[in-house]
Formats: structure tokens, C-alpha cells, sequence
């Protein structure tokens, strides 16, 4: 059917060109998206790439709506609502009344996440309560928790979901009954009759739901103490929390509550301490029980005890006694459910900064760290405390050492007062207490002028690893280290190149705050010794603003004979970015590199240095290309050369064929890089999105993605719509009302996609299935004539006899 297609290809050039402005336009004044009207109107649509390449996608996921597939529909509502795209509110809207699950779900949820709950959407939700399917009912219940203005008659229906046999969505009616309470209220007498059901998980969710309903449904209460004698746990767990609820005002009832705090089950016994500490008021009994479940080894147990002491602390201080007073528990699970409790309480409880400061020095490094914890929340107080939490510092326990540095630089003021220990650390053979030594000293900033000098003269140690802690820590002092630079600039001189590279490695991690060093770095370019010349290049890359001539000078370094030197070139121009960008032509030679490392960065470095050169953008195409043989070994560098043209975005669109190529490979790495880069260079060709359909194909399980990824990328003038609604994996196989009226058009646009289908066997079954079918149901007229004769010929030659036949057939059917 080659002919066919060239036969074709001239007549229908011109129209199509028309047709792809037109419907860009119409685009435009469609979703009023402004920068789609630079297509129309002018050229400087390239000025803003990204603005309009993000209208470019929405517009993709607008056509998605439209897929044959539901899952597509689906994943293009979810990825509206992700970008929180609100002019397709009205068509997402829509699709609550789906037929479909897939869509009615997604619809469902999307115009929550949107925050775009509206009476009509409302309405069309409660409608899907009553849905036979039960995949439906929890996300319509879902999407209803977070509103609070639903009527009495769709509470009646969320009361209704009490019974049902999800219990996610039973959660989440009582959700909504909470969001609702003053509504709910008039509902009171179904609740009541629920909490009377036969089966235990009604009578739990309608219990939960009372306590809900606020204080005003204490008149109720004896039907909730009922359900204490339930033989359900669940029950009675959710019996205990309703009247938890009800706050203070069920004060009368703690010690009927407190019964469970010596119940065997965990659940119960934790709704019971959540409960009472809800309540508050409670004796120095049901305190002391509360108290002792600090102990135990159940973790929801002891954290319902620390949160309920925490609240009990507001209302009686006495508790902050209580607690502390188990800081001299002997036993060792009390101490530290103690010291969290007090975290927890906070500022109230300061007053205990110095008992819990003795615990410092607890032999146990888990108690050691819950004090610290502790002392962290309790402000001055707990600054005050600060010289012995110092001592810390070179705990022989690493977990402590690193949470003393870490508590200590979280409270901030005193740490300027203890940077001689910290510049000790950095000393230490443990690589996290360096580190974290480092970036205290870091945000101690001007306090640490005075260590300085012994900072620096730790670039001269004999380990590697002191001297790039050294480096780091000057790095992250910034402006701060300053005062370094003149004896850095000595360093610099030192006869041990060792020396040297450390003294660099420092500039350049200080940055633009180096840049006065500038030239003493340029001239260690030529230094004999490999390290500093690659450690010289980077810290180039890392200062930033460089004159041109030190740029050359840089530059001339992409050459070097030296493995090392060209990677951390090449990496350093990459930095610079387009101050470099007449040096383009040669970082692009270094894709042909056979250093992996070096090629990698040189594909990279062009997304900075040449980011709107198509030139190079072809160059990374054939870099590519000349890996995709073998995605699994190449991957890496293919990978880097897929981020390079997406950071291009549509200037690197000629490239899009080569991206889109990938997605029939069978790396995963590579395909999902390969789909992020075209994501970013849309719109993009009729061949690209061929490709997008053919990796249906290839791989099935993600068919759903490609296609909507398909859509995303097409450029709008509604022939790339036309292969999509057809071919990849799909629902359809007959002609729907657009194709119909469109035939002509339908039929072109089809048959000139024939030779790109020869080497993928079911996406040419698929085409002619979608030729035949346009054919068979299109208006024609004796104009058509020649083209159907053309096709017909085509399908004869290709083996497609039984077409071929029906074609010539619906040929006569017109001639008569």
C-alpha cells in the first residue's frame, strides 16, 4: 500500500498543515489557554517553553477523555485533577454518572481532591451510594468525608452505610456524620436502632457514630454504657471511644471506663486510656493505672497513655508530678515512656528540664536519647541544660553522639559556645559523627570563626576522609568562612599536591563566596598533577561566575589526555551553562567518549550549555541511537541523553522518533525515561505517537499509559486523534459519528500509516480492521472513487483478499 500513500501525500499536505492551525486555534479560544494563541498568532511561543508545553499536555489529557479505553478516560481525570486543572471540572463532572466503574470512580475522587464539591456533583454522588457495586460506594463515601453542608435527607443515606459490609466504608460514613454533626442529630433514632443490629460490626460502626454527634446526644448514653457489656471487642472498643467523645461532660462515668483499663484485650484497653484522657478529671487511682501502662510492651497501649497524660496535663498539673515521678521508675520501659510523655507535654513541663537532665548520664543509650528528646521541647529550660547535653557529643554510643549533635543544633543558641568539641569530631574515624559534627558547625555559622584555623589545617591530614570533611565544613559556612581564604590561598602553593586538591576542593565548595580565588585556581589548570588539574576544573564549575577568558581557559581542558580531568571538565562546563556555550561543538565530541562517566556528563552538560541548539539535540539523538541496540548495558548512558532532550523540550522535537523508539525495548528504566523525556518535548509528530501505539503492543500491561501518554504528546490537529481512538490496544472496532462524518479525512489519515505498521504484525491487523471498518460505514460519494480503488488495489496486493473484495463492493455501491 506504499503507492497508495504517495498518491496521497501531496493533496493532503496542504490540508493537513491548515487543519493542524485551525484546530490549534480553536484549542485556544476553546480553554482561553493564551499561550496556545502564539501558534496562531506569532513565533513566540519559544520564549516560554514551559508554560506552553504544560498547556500542550493539558490539552492531551482533554482529547484523553474522549479514549475508547476507560482506564485511559480514567487515568486522564486522575492526572486533571493532579494539575488541578479546573476548566475540565464540567466534562469530569460528567463522568460520576459513568456506566463505567474505572471512570465513575476516578470522576469520583478527582472533584474532591479538586476541592470543586458543588450541590450538582453532590447530588450525583449520594446518587452512587446505591450503586449494586461495592467498588463504587466507598469512593462516593470517601469523597463525601471532608464535606460539611450535606441535608438531612443525605445524611439519612450516609446513616444507611453504617451496615454496610466494607468496613472502609462504614469509616467513612462515620466520618461524615462527624463532619455533619448537626445534622446528624436528627438521624439519632436510626443510629440508635442500628447500635441494636444483629451483627457486631453495625452495632460498632453505629456506636462510633453516636459519639460523633456531639455533646448533645448524652441523653443517649445509657444505650452506649450498654454496649460496655458487649461481647464484641470491637464493640466495646468503639463504645468506649463514643463516650470518650463526649469530653468533660461524661465525667461521671470515668470510673466505668476505668473498669477496662485492666482489660486483657489490647484494643480495648487502649480505648479506654484515649478515653479517659479525653475526659479528664480523673483520681489519683485511675492516674496511677494510666501511669503503669508506660510499661508496657504494646506500643498503641503505651502512645495512648502518653497522648492522654499529655491531655490530662492541661486541665491538672498534678500529672506533670505524676510523670516525672516515674522518672525514677527502675524499670527501664517506664523511664522512657515517662521522658516521651514529657516531650509530649511540652513547654508545661519545663519545670522537670533538671530531673530529666540526670538521665543523661542513664548507662542505657535508649533513656539517654528519650531525655534528650525530652529536653529539646522544653525551651529555655531546656537550653539551659545545654553543657551537659555538650558532653554527649562523644558518647561511646554512635545513635547518642549523633542525637546530642542533632538536639543541640535544633535548639540553636548555645551551640556557638561548644564548636571547639564539634571541630574536635571532625577528627573522629566515624564517617555520620563527622558529618554531623560538619553540618552543626555549619549552622553555628559566625560562632565558629574561632576554629577556623584548625579547620583548615585539617586539609593537610593524611586521612582523605578529615580532609573532604575539612572542605565541607568550610563549605557550609559559606560567607562565614571567609576569613580561610587568605591561608587557603597559600595552600594552594603548597609543594604536596595533596594539599593542593584539598585547598581547591575547599574554594569550590565555598562557591560564588571563592570567587575572588578565581585566577589562583586557573592557573593550577596546568598543574603536572592530574588531581589538582580535575579538582581545579570542578571547583571552576562550582564558583559559578567566571569571566570569558577563564571560561577558554576551563575549556581547553575538555582535550586533556587524563580520564579524570575531562570528566570533571566536562561536568564543570555543564555548570556554567550557556556562558559556555560557544565550547558546545566540543563537550558534543565527548559523547563519543569511551569513558562512560565522561560521555554521561557531556550528554548532560548540553542541556545547560545548548539547551534551544538543535544542532545538538540531533546530536544526542544519534548518541542514542547508537546505544539503543542494547538498552540494558547503555542504560545509564541512554538515560542521561533522555533527560538531556527533555530538558531541550520541544526544541529537541525532531528527536522525538529516536525518544519514542525506546518504548518498544525491554528495559523499564529506559522506557520510563524515554516517556518522562517525551512528556517534556510535546507536541510532537504522527510518527512519534505511532511509536507510542506500537509499544501497546510490545507490552501490554502498560498499554493504558502509552496511551494516554499518546494523547498527551499529539500535536492537536486531530489525525494523531484519529490513529489513537483505532490503533494500540484498545476497545474499539467500529466507526464511531466522527469518523463517519469525517470519512475522507478518517481514511487518509489511516492508510498513510500503513507502512509504518509492516514490521508490528497486530497493529497492522488493527489497521485494516480500521480501514475496512471506515470503508464499510463512511459516507462516500463518486468523488471517493479513486482513493477506494487505491485501497482496494492495496488490500489485494498486501494478502487482505476478503477487503479488498468488500472495498470493491462498496465501490459499486456507490458508482450505481
Amino acid at each position: 500500500m506504499h503507492h497508495i500513500i504517495r498518491s496521497l501525500h501531496n493533496r493532503t499536505y496542504y490540508l493537513i498543515r491548515f487543519n493542524l492551525i485551525s484546530a490549534i486555534c480553536l484549542l485556544a479560544i476553546l480553554l482561553n489557554l493564551s499561550s496556545l494563541n502564539h501558534y496562531c498568532f506569532s513565533d513566540e511561543v519559544d520564549k516560554e517553553p514551559n508554560q506552553s508545553q504544560n498547556n500542550e499536555l493539558i490539552t492531551g489529557l482533554i482529547r484523553a477523555l474522549g479514549d475508547p479505553n476507560p482506564i485511559v478516560r480514567a487515568k486522564a481525570i486522575n492526572s486533571l485533577a493532579e494539575v488541578n486543572y479546573e476548566p475540565a471540572l464540567p466534562e469530569i463532572v460528567k463522568f460520576i454518572e459513568s456506566d463505567n466503574i474505572y471512570t465513575k470512580t476516578a470522576a469520583t475522587l478527582a472533584v474532591t481532591d479538586m476541592d470543586q464539591l458543588t450541590p450538582e456533583s453532590i447530588n450525583l454522588i449520594i446518587d452512587n451510594l446505591n450503586d449494586k457495586d461495592s467498588r463504587v460506594i466507598y469512593p462516593s463515601a470517601q469523597a463525601l468525608s471532608e464535606y460539611k453542608n450535606l441535608d438531612a435527607n443525605q445524611i439519612a443515606q450516609i446513616i444507611q452505610l453504617l451496615s454496610n459490609e466494607d468496613n472502609k466504608t462504614r469509616m467513612a460514613a462515620i466520618t461524615i456524620i462527624n463532619n455533619n454533626a448537626e445534622v446528624s442529630k436528627k438521624q439519632i433514632p436510626q443510629i440508635l436502632k442500628l447500635m441494636k443490629d444483629e451483627k457486631p460490626e453495625v452495632r460498632a460502626a453505629s456506636v462510633a457514630a453516636l459519639g460523633k454527634t456531639g455533646a448533645s446526644s448524652q441523653k443517649n448514653i445509657n444505650a452506649i454504657l450498654q454496649l460496655f457489656s458487649d461481647t464484641d471487642s470491637s464493640v466495646q472498643t468503639n463504645a468506649l471511644m463514643a463516650i470518650g467523645d463526649f469530653g468533660p461532660s461524661s465525667a461521671k462515668y470515668t470510673n466505668e471506663v476505668a473498669k477496662f483499663l485492666s482489660d486483657q484485650n489490647s484494643f480495648v484497653k487502649t480505648a479506654a486510656i484515649t478515653s479517659l484522657g479525653k475526659i479528664g478529671g480523673l483520681n489519683k487511682e485511675q492516674m496511677s493505672l494510666i501511669i503503669s501502662s508506660l510499661k508496657s510492651k504494646n506500643k498503641s497501649i503505651k502512645n495512648a497513655a502518653i497522648i492522654a497524660l499529655a491531655e490530662l496535663s492541661a486541665t491538672d498539673k498534678d500529672v506533670i508530678d505524676l510523670v516525672a515521678l516515674e522518672l525514677r521508675n527502675p524499670e527501664t520501659g517506664v523511664k522512657i515512656g515517662a521522658l516521651y510523655c514529657l516531650a509530649k507535654i511540652g513547654a508545661p513541663a519545663q519545670g522537670k528540664a533538671s530531673e530529666i537532665s540526670l538521665l543523661l548520664e542513664n548507662p542505657n543509650p535508649s533513656v539517654r536519647i528519650a531525655a534528650l528528646n525530652a529536653l529539646l521541647e522544653m525551651g529555655d529550660s531546656g537550653i539551659e541544660q545545654a553543657p551537659k547535653i555538650a558532653k554527649l557529643f562523644q558518647d561511646p554510643d554512635q545513635a547518642v553522639s549523633l542525637k546530642a549533635i542533632s538536639v543541640m543544633k535544633r535548639m540553636g543558641d548555645p551551640l556557638g559556645e561548644y564548636t571547639d568539641i564539634l571541630t574536635e569530631l571532625l577528627n573522629s574515624q566515624n564517617d555520620i559523627v563527622r558529618i554531623r559534627a560538619s553540618q552543626a558547625l555549619g549552622a553555628a555559622g559566625e560562632s565558629t570563626s574561632p576554629q577556623i584555623p584548625q579547620i583548615v589545617d585539617l586539609l593537610a591530614n593524611n586521612n582523605a576522609k578529615i580532609r573532604g570533611t575539612a572542605a565541607y565544613t568550610l563549605g557550609e559556612l559559606g560567607e562565614h568562612a571567609k576569613p580561610a581564604l587568605p591561608r587557603l590561598e597559600e595552600l594552594l602553593k603548597d609543594d604536596n599536591p595533596v594539599i593542593r586538591s584539598s585547598s581547591i576542593k575547599t574554594l569550590g565548595k565555598m562557591g560564588p563566596n571563592a570567587s575572588d580565588q578565581a585566577d589562583n585556581i586557573v592557573v593550577l589548570l596546568s598543574d603536572p598533577d592530574r588531581d589538582v588539574r580535575a579538582d581545579a576544573a570542578y571547583a571552576l564549575g562550582q564558583i559559578g561566575s567566571l569571566s570569558d577568558n577563564q571560561v577558554t581557559q576551563l575549556a581547553s581542558l575538555l582535550n586533556d589526555q587524563d580520564t579524570k580531568v575531562r570528566y570533571k571538565t566536562v561536568q564543570a562546563i555543564g555548570e556554567i551553562g550557556a556562558q559556555a556555550n560557544k565550547y558546545a561543538p566540543q563537550v558534543a565530541e565527548l559523547l563519543n567518549d569511551p569513558d562512560e562517566l565522561i560521555s554521561t556528563s557531556a550528554a548532560k552538560a548540553l542541556a545547560t550549555v545548548a539547551p534551544n541548539d538543535r544542532s545538538q539535540a540531533e546530536n544526542i539523538g544519534l548518541y542514542i541511537k547508537g546505544l539503543s541496540n542494547d538498552q540494558k548495558t547503555n542504560r545509564v548512558k541512554i538515560v542521561a541523553g533522555l533527560e538531556t532532550l527533555g530538558i531541550m523540550g520541544n526544541t529537541a522535537k525532531e528527536q522525538g522518533s529516536t525518544a519514542s523508539q525506546l518504548l518498544l525495548g525491554p528495559n523499564r528504566i529506559v522506557r520510563s525515561n524515554a516517556t518522562n523525556t517525551l512528556l517534556q518535548m510535546a507536541p510532537l509528530d504522527r510518527k512519534t505517537v505511532l511509536n507510542v501505539l506500537a509499544s501497546t503492543y510490545a507490552h501490554s500491561y502498560n498499554s493504558n499509559e502509552a496511551r494516554l501518554l499518546a494523547h498527551q504528546i499529539a500535536n492537536g490537529d486531530g489525525d494523531s486523534e484519529i490513529l489513537i481512538s483505532w490503533l494500540g490496544k484498545s476497545d474499539k472496532k467500529t466507526s464511531s459519528k466522527k469518523d463517519i462524518e469525517n470519512s475522507a479525512k478518517t481514511l487518509n489519515v489511516l492508510i498513510e500509516s500503513w507502512d509504518f505498521t509492516e514490521p508490528h504484525k497486530e497493529m497492522r491487523e488493527d489497521l485494516v480492521i480500521a480501514i475496512s471498518e471506515t470503508i464499510k460505514n463512511g459516507n462516500w460519494t463518486k468523488d471517493n472513487i479513486a482513493t477506494l480503488k487505491l485501497v482496494s488495489e492495496g488490500f489485494k496486493s498486501n494478502g487482505y483478499t476478503e477487503q479488498s473484495d468488500q472495498t470493491t463492493l462498496k465501490i459499486k455501491e456507490i458508482s450505481e
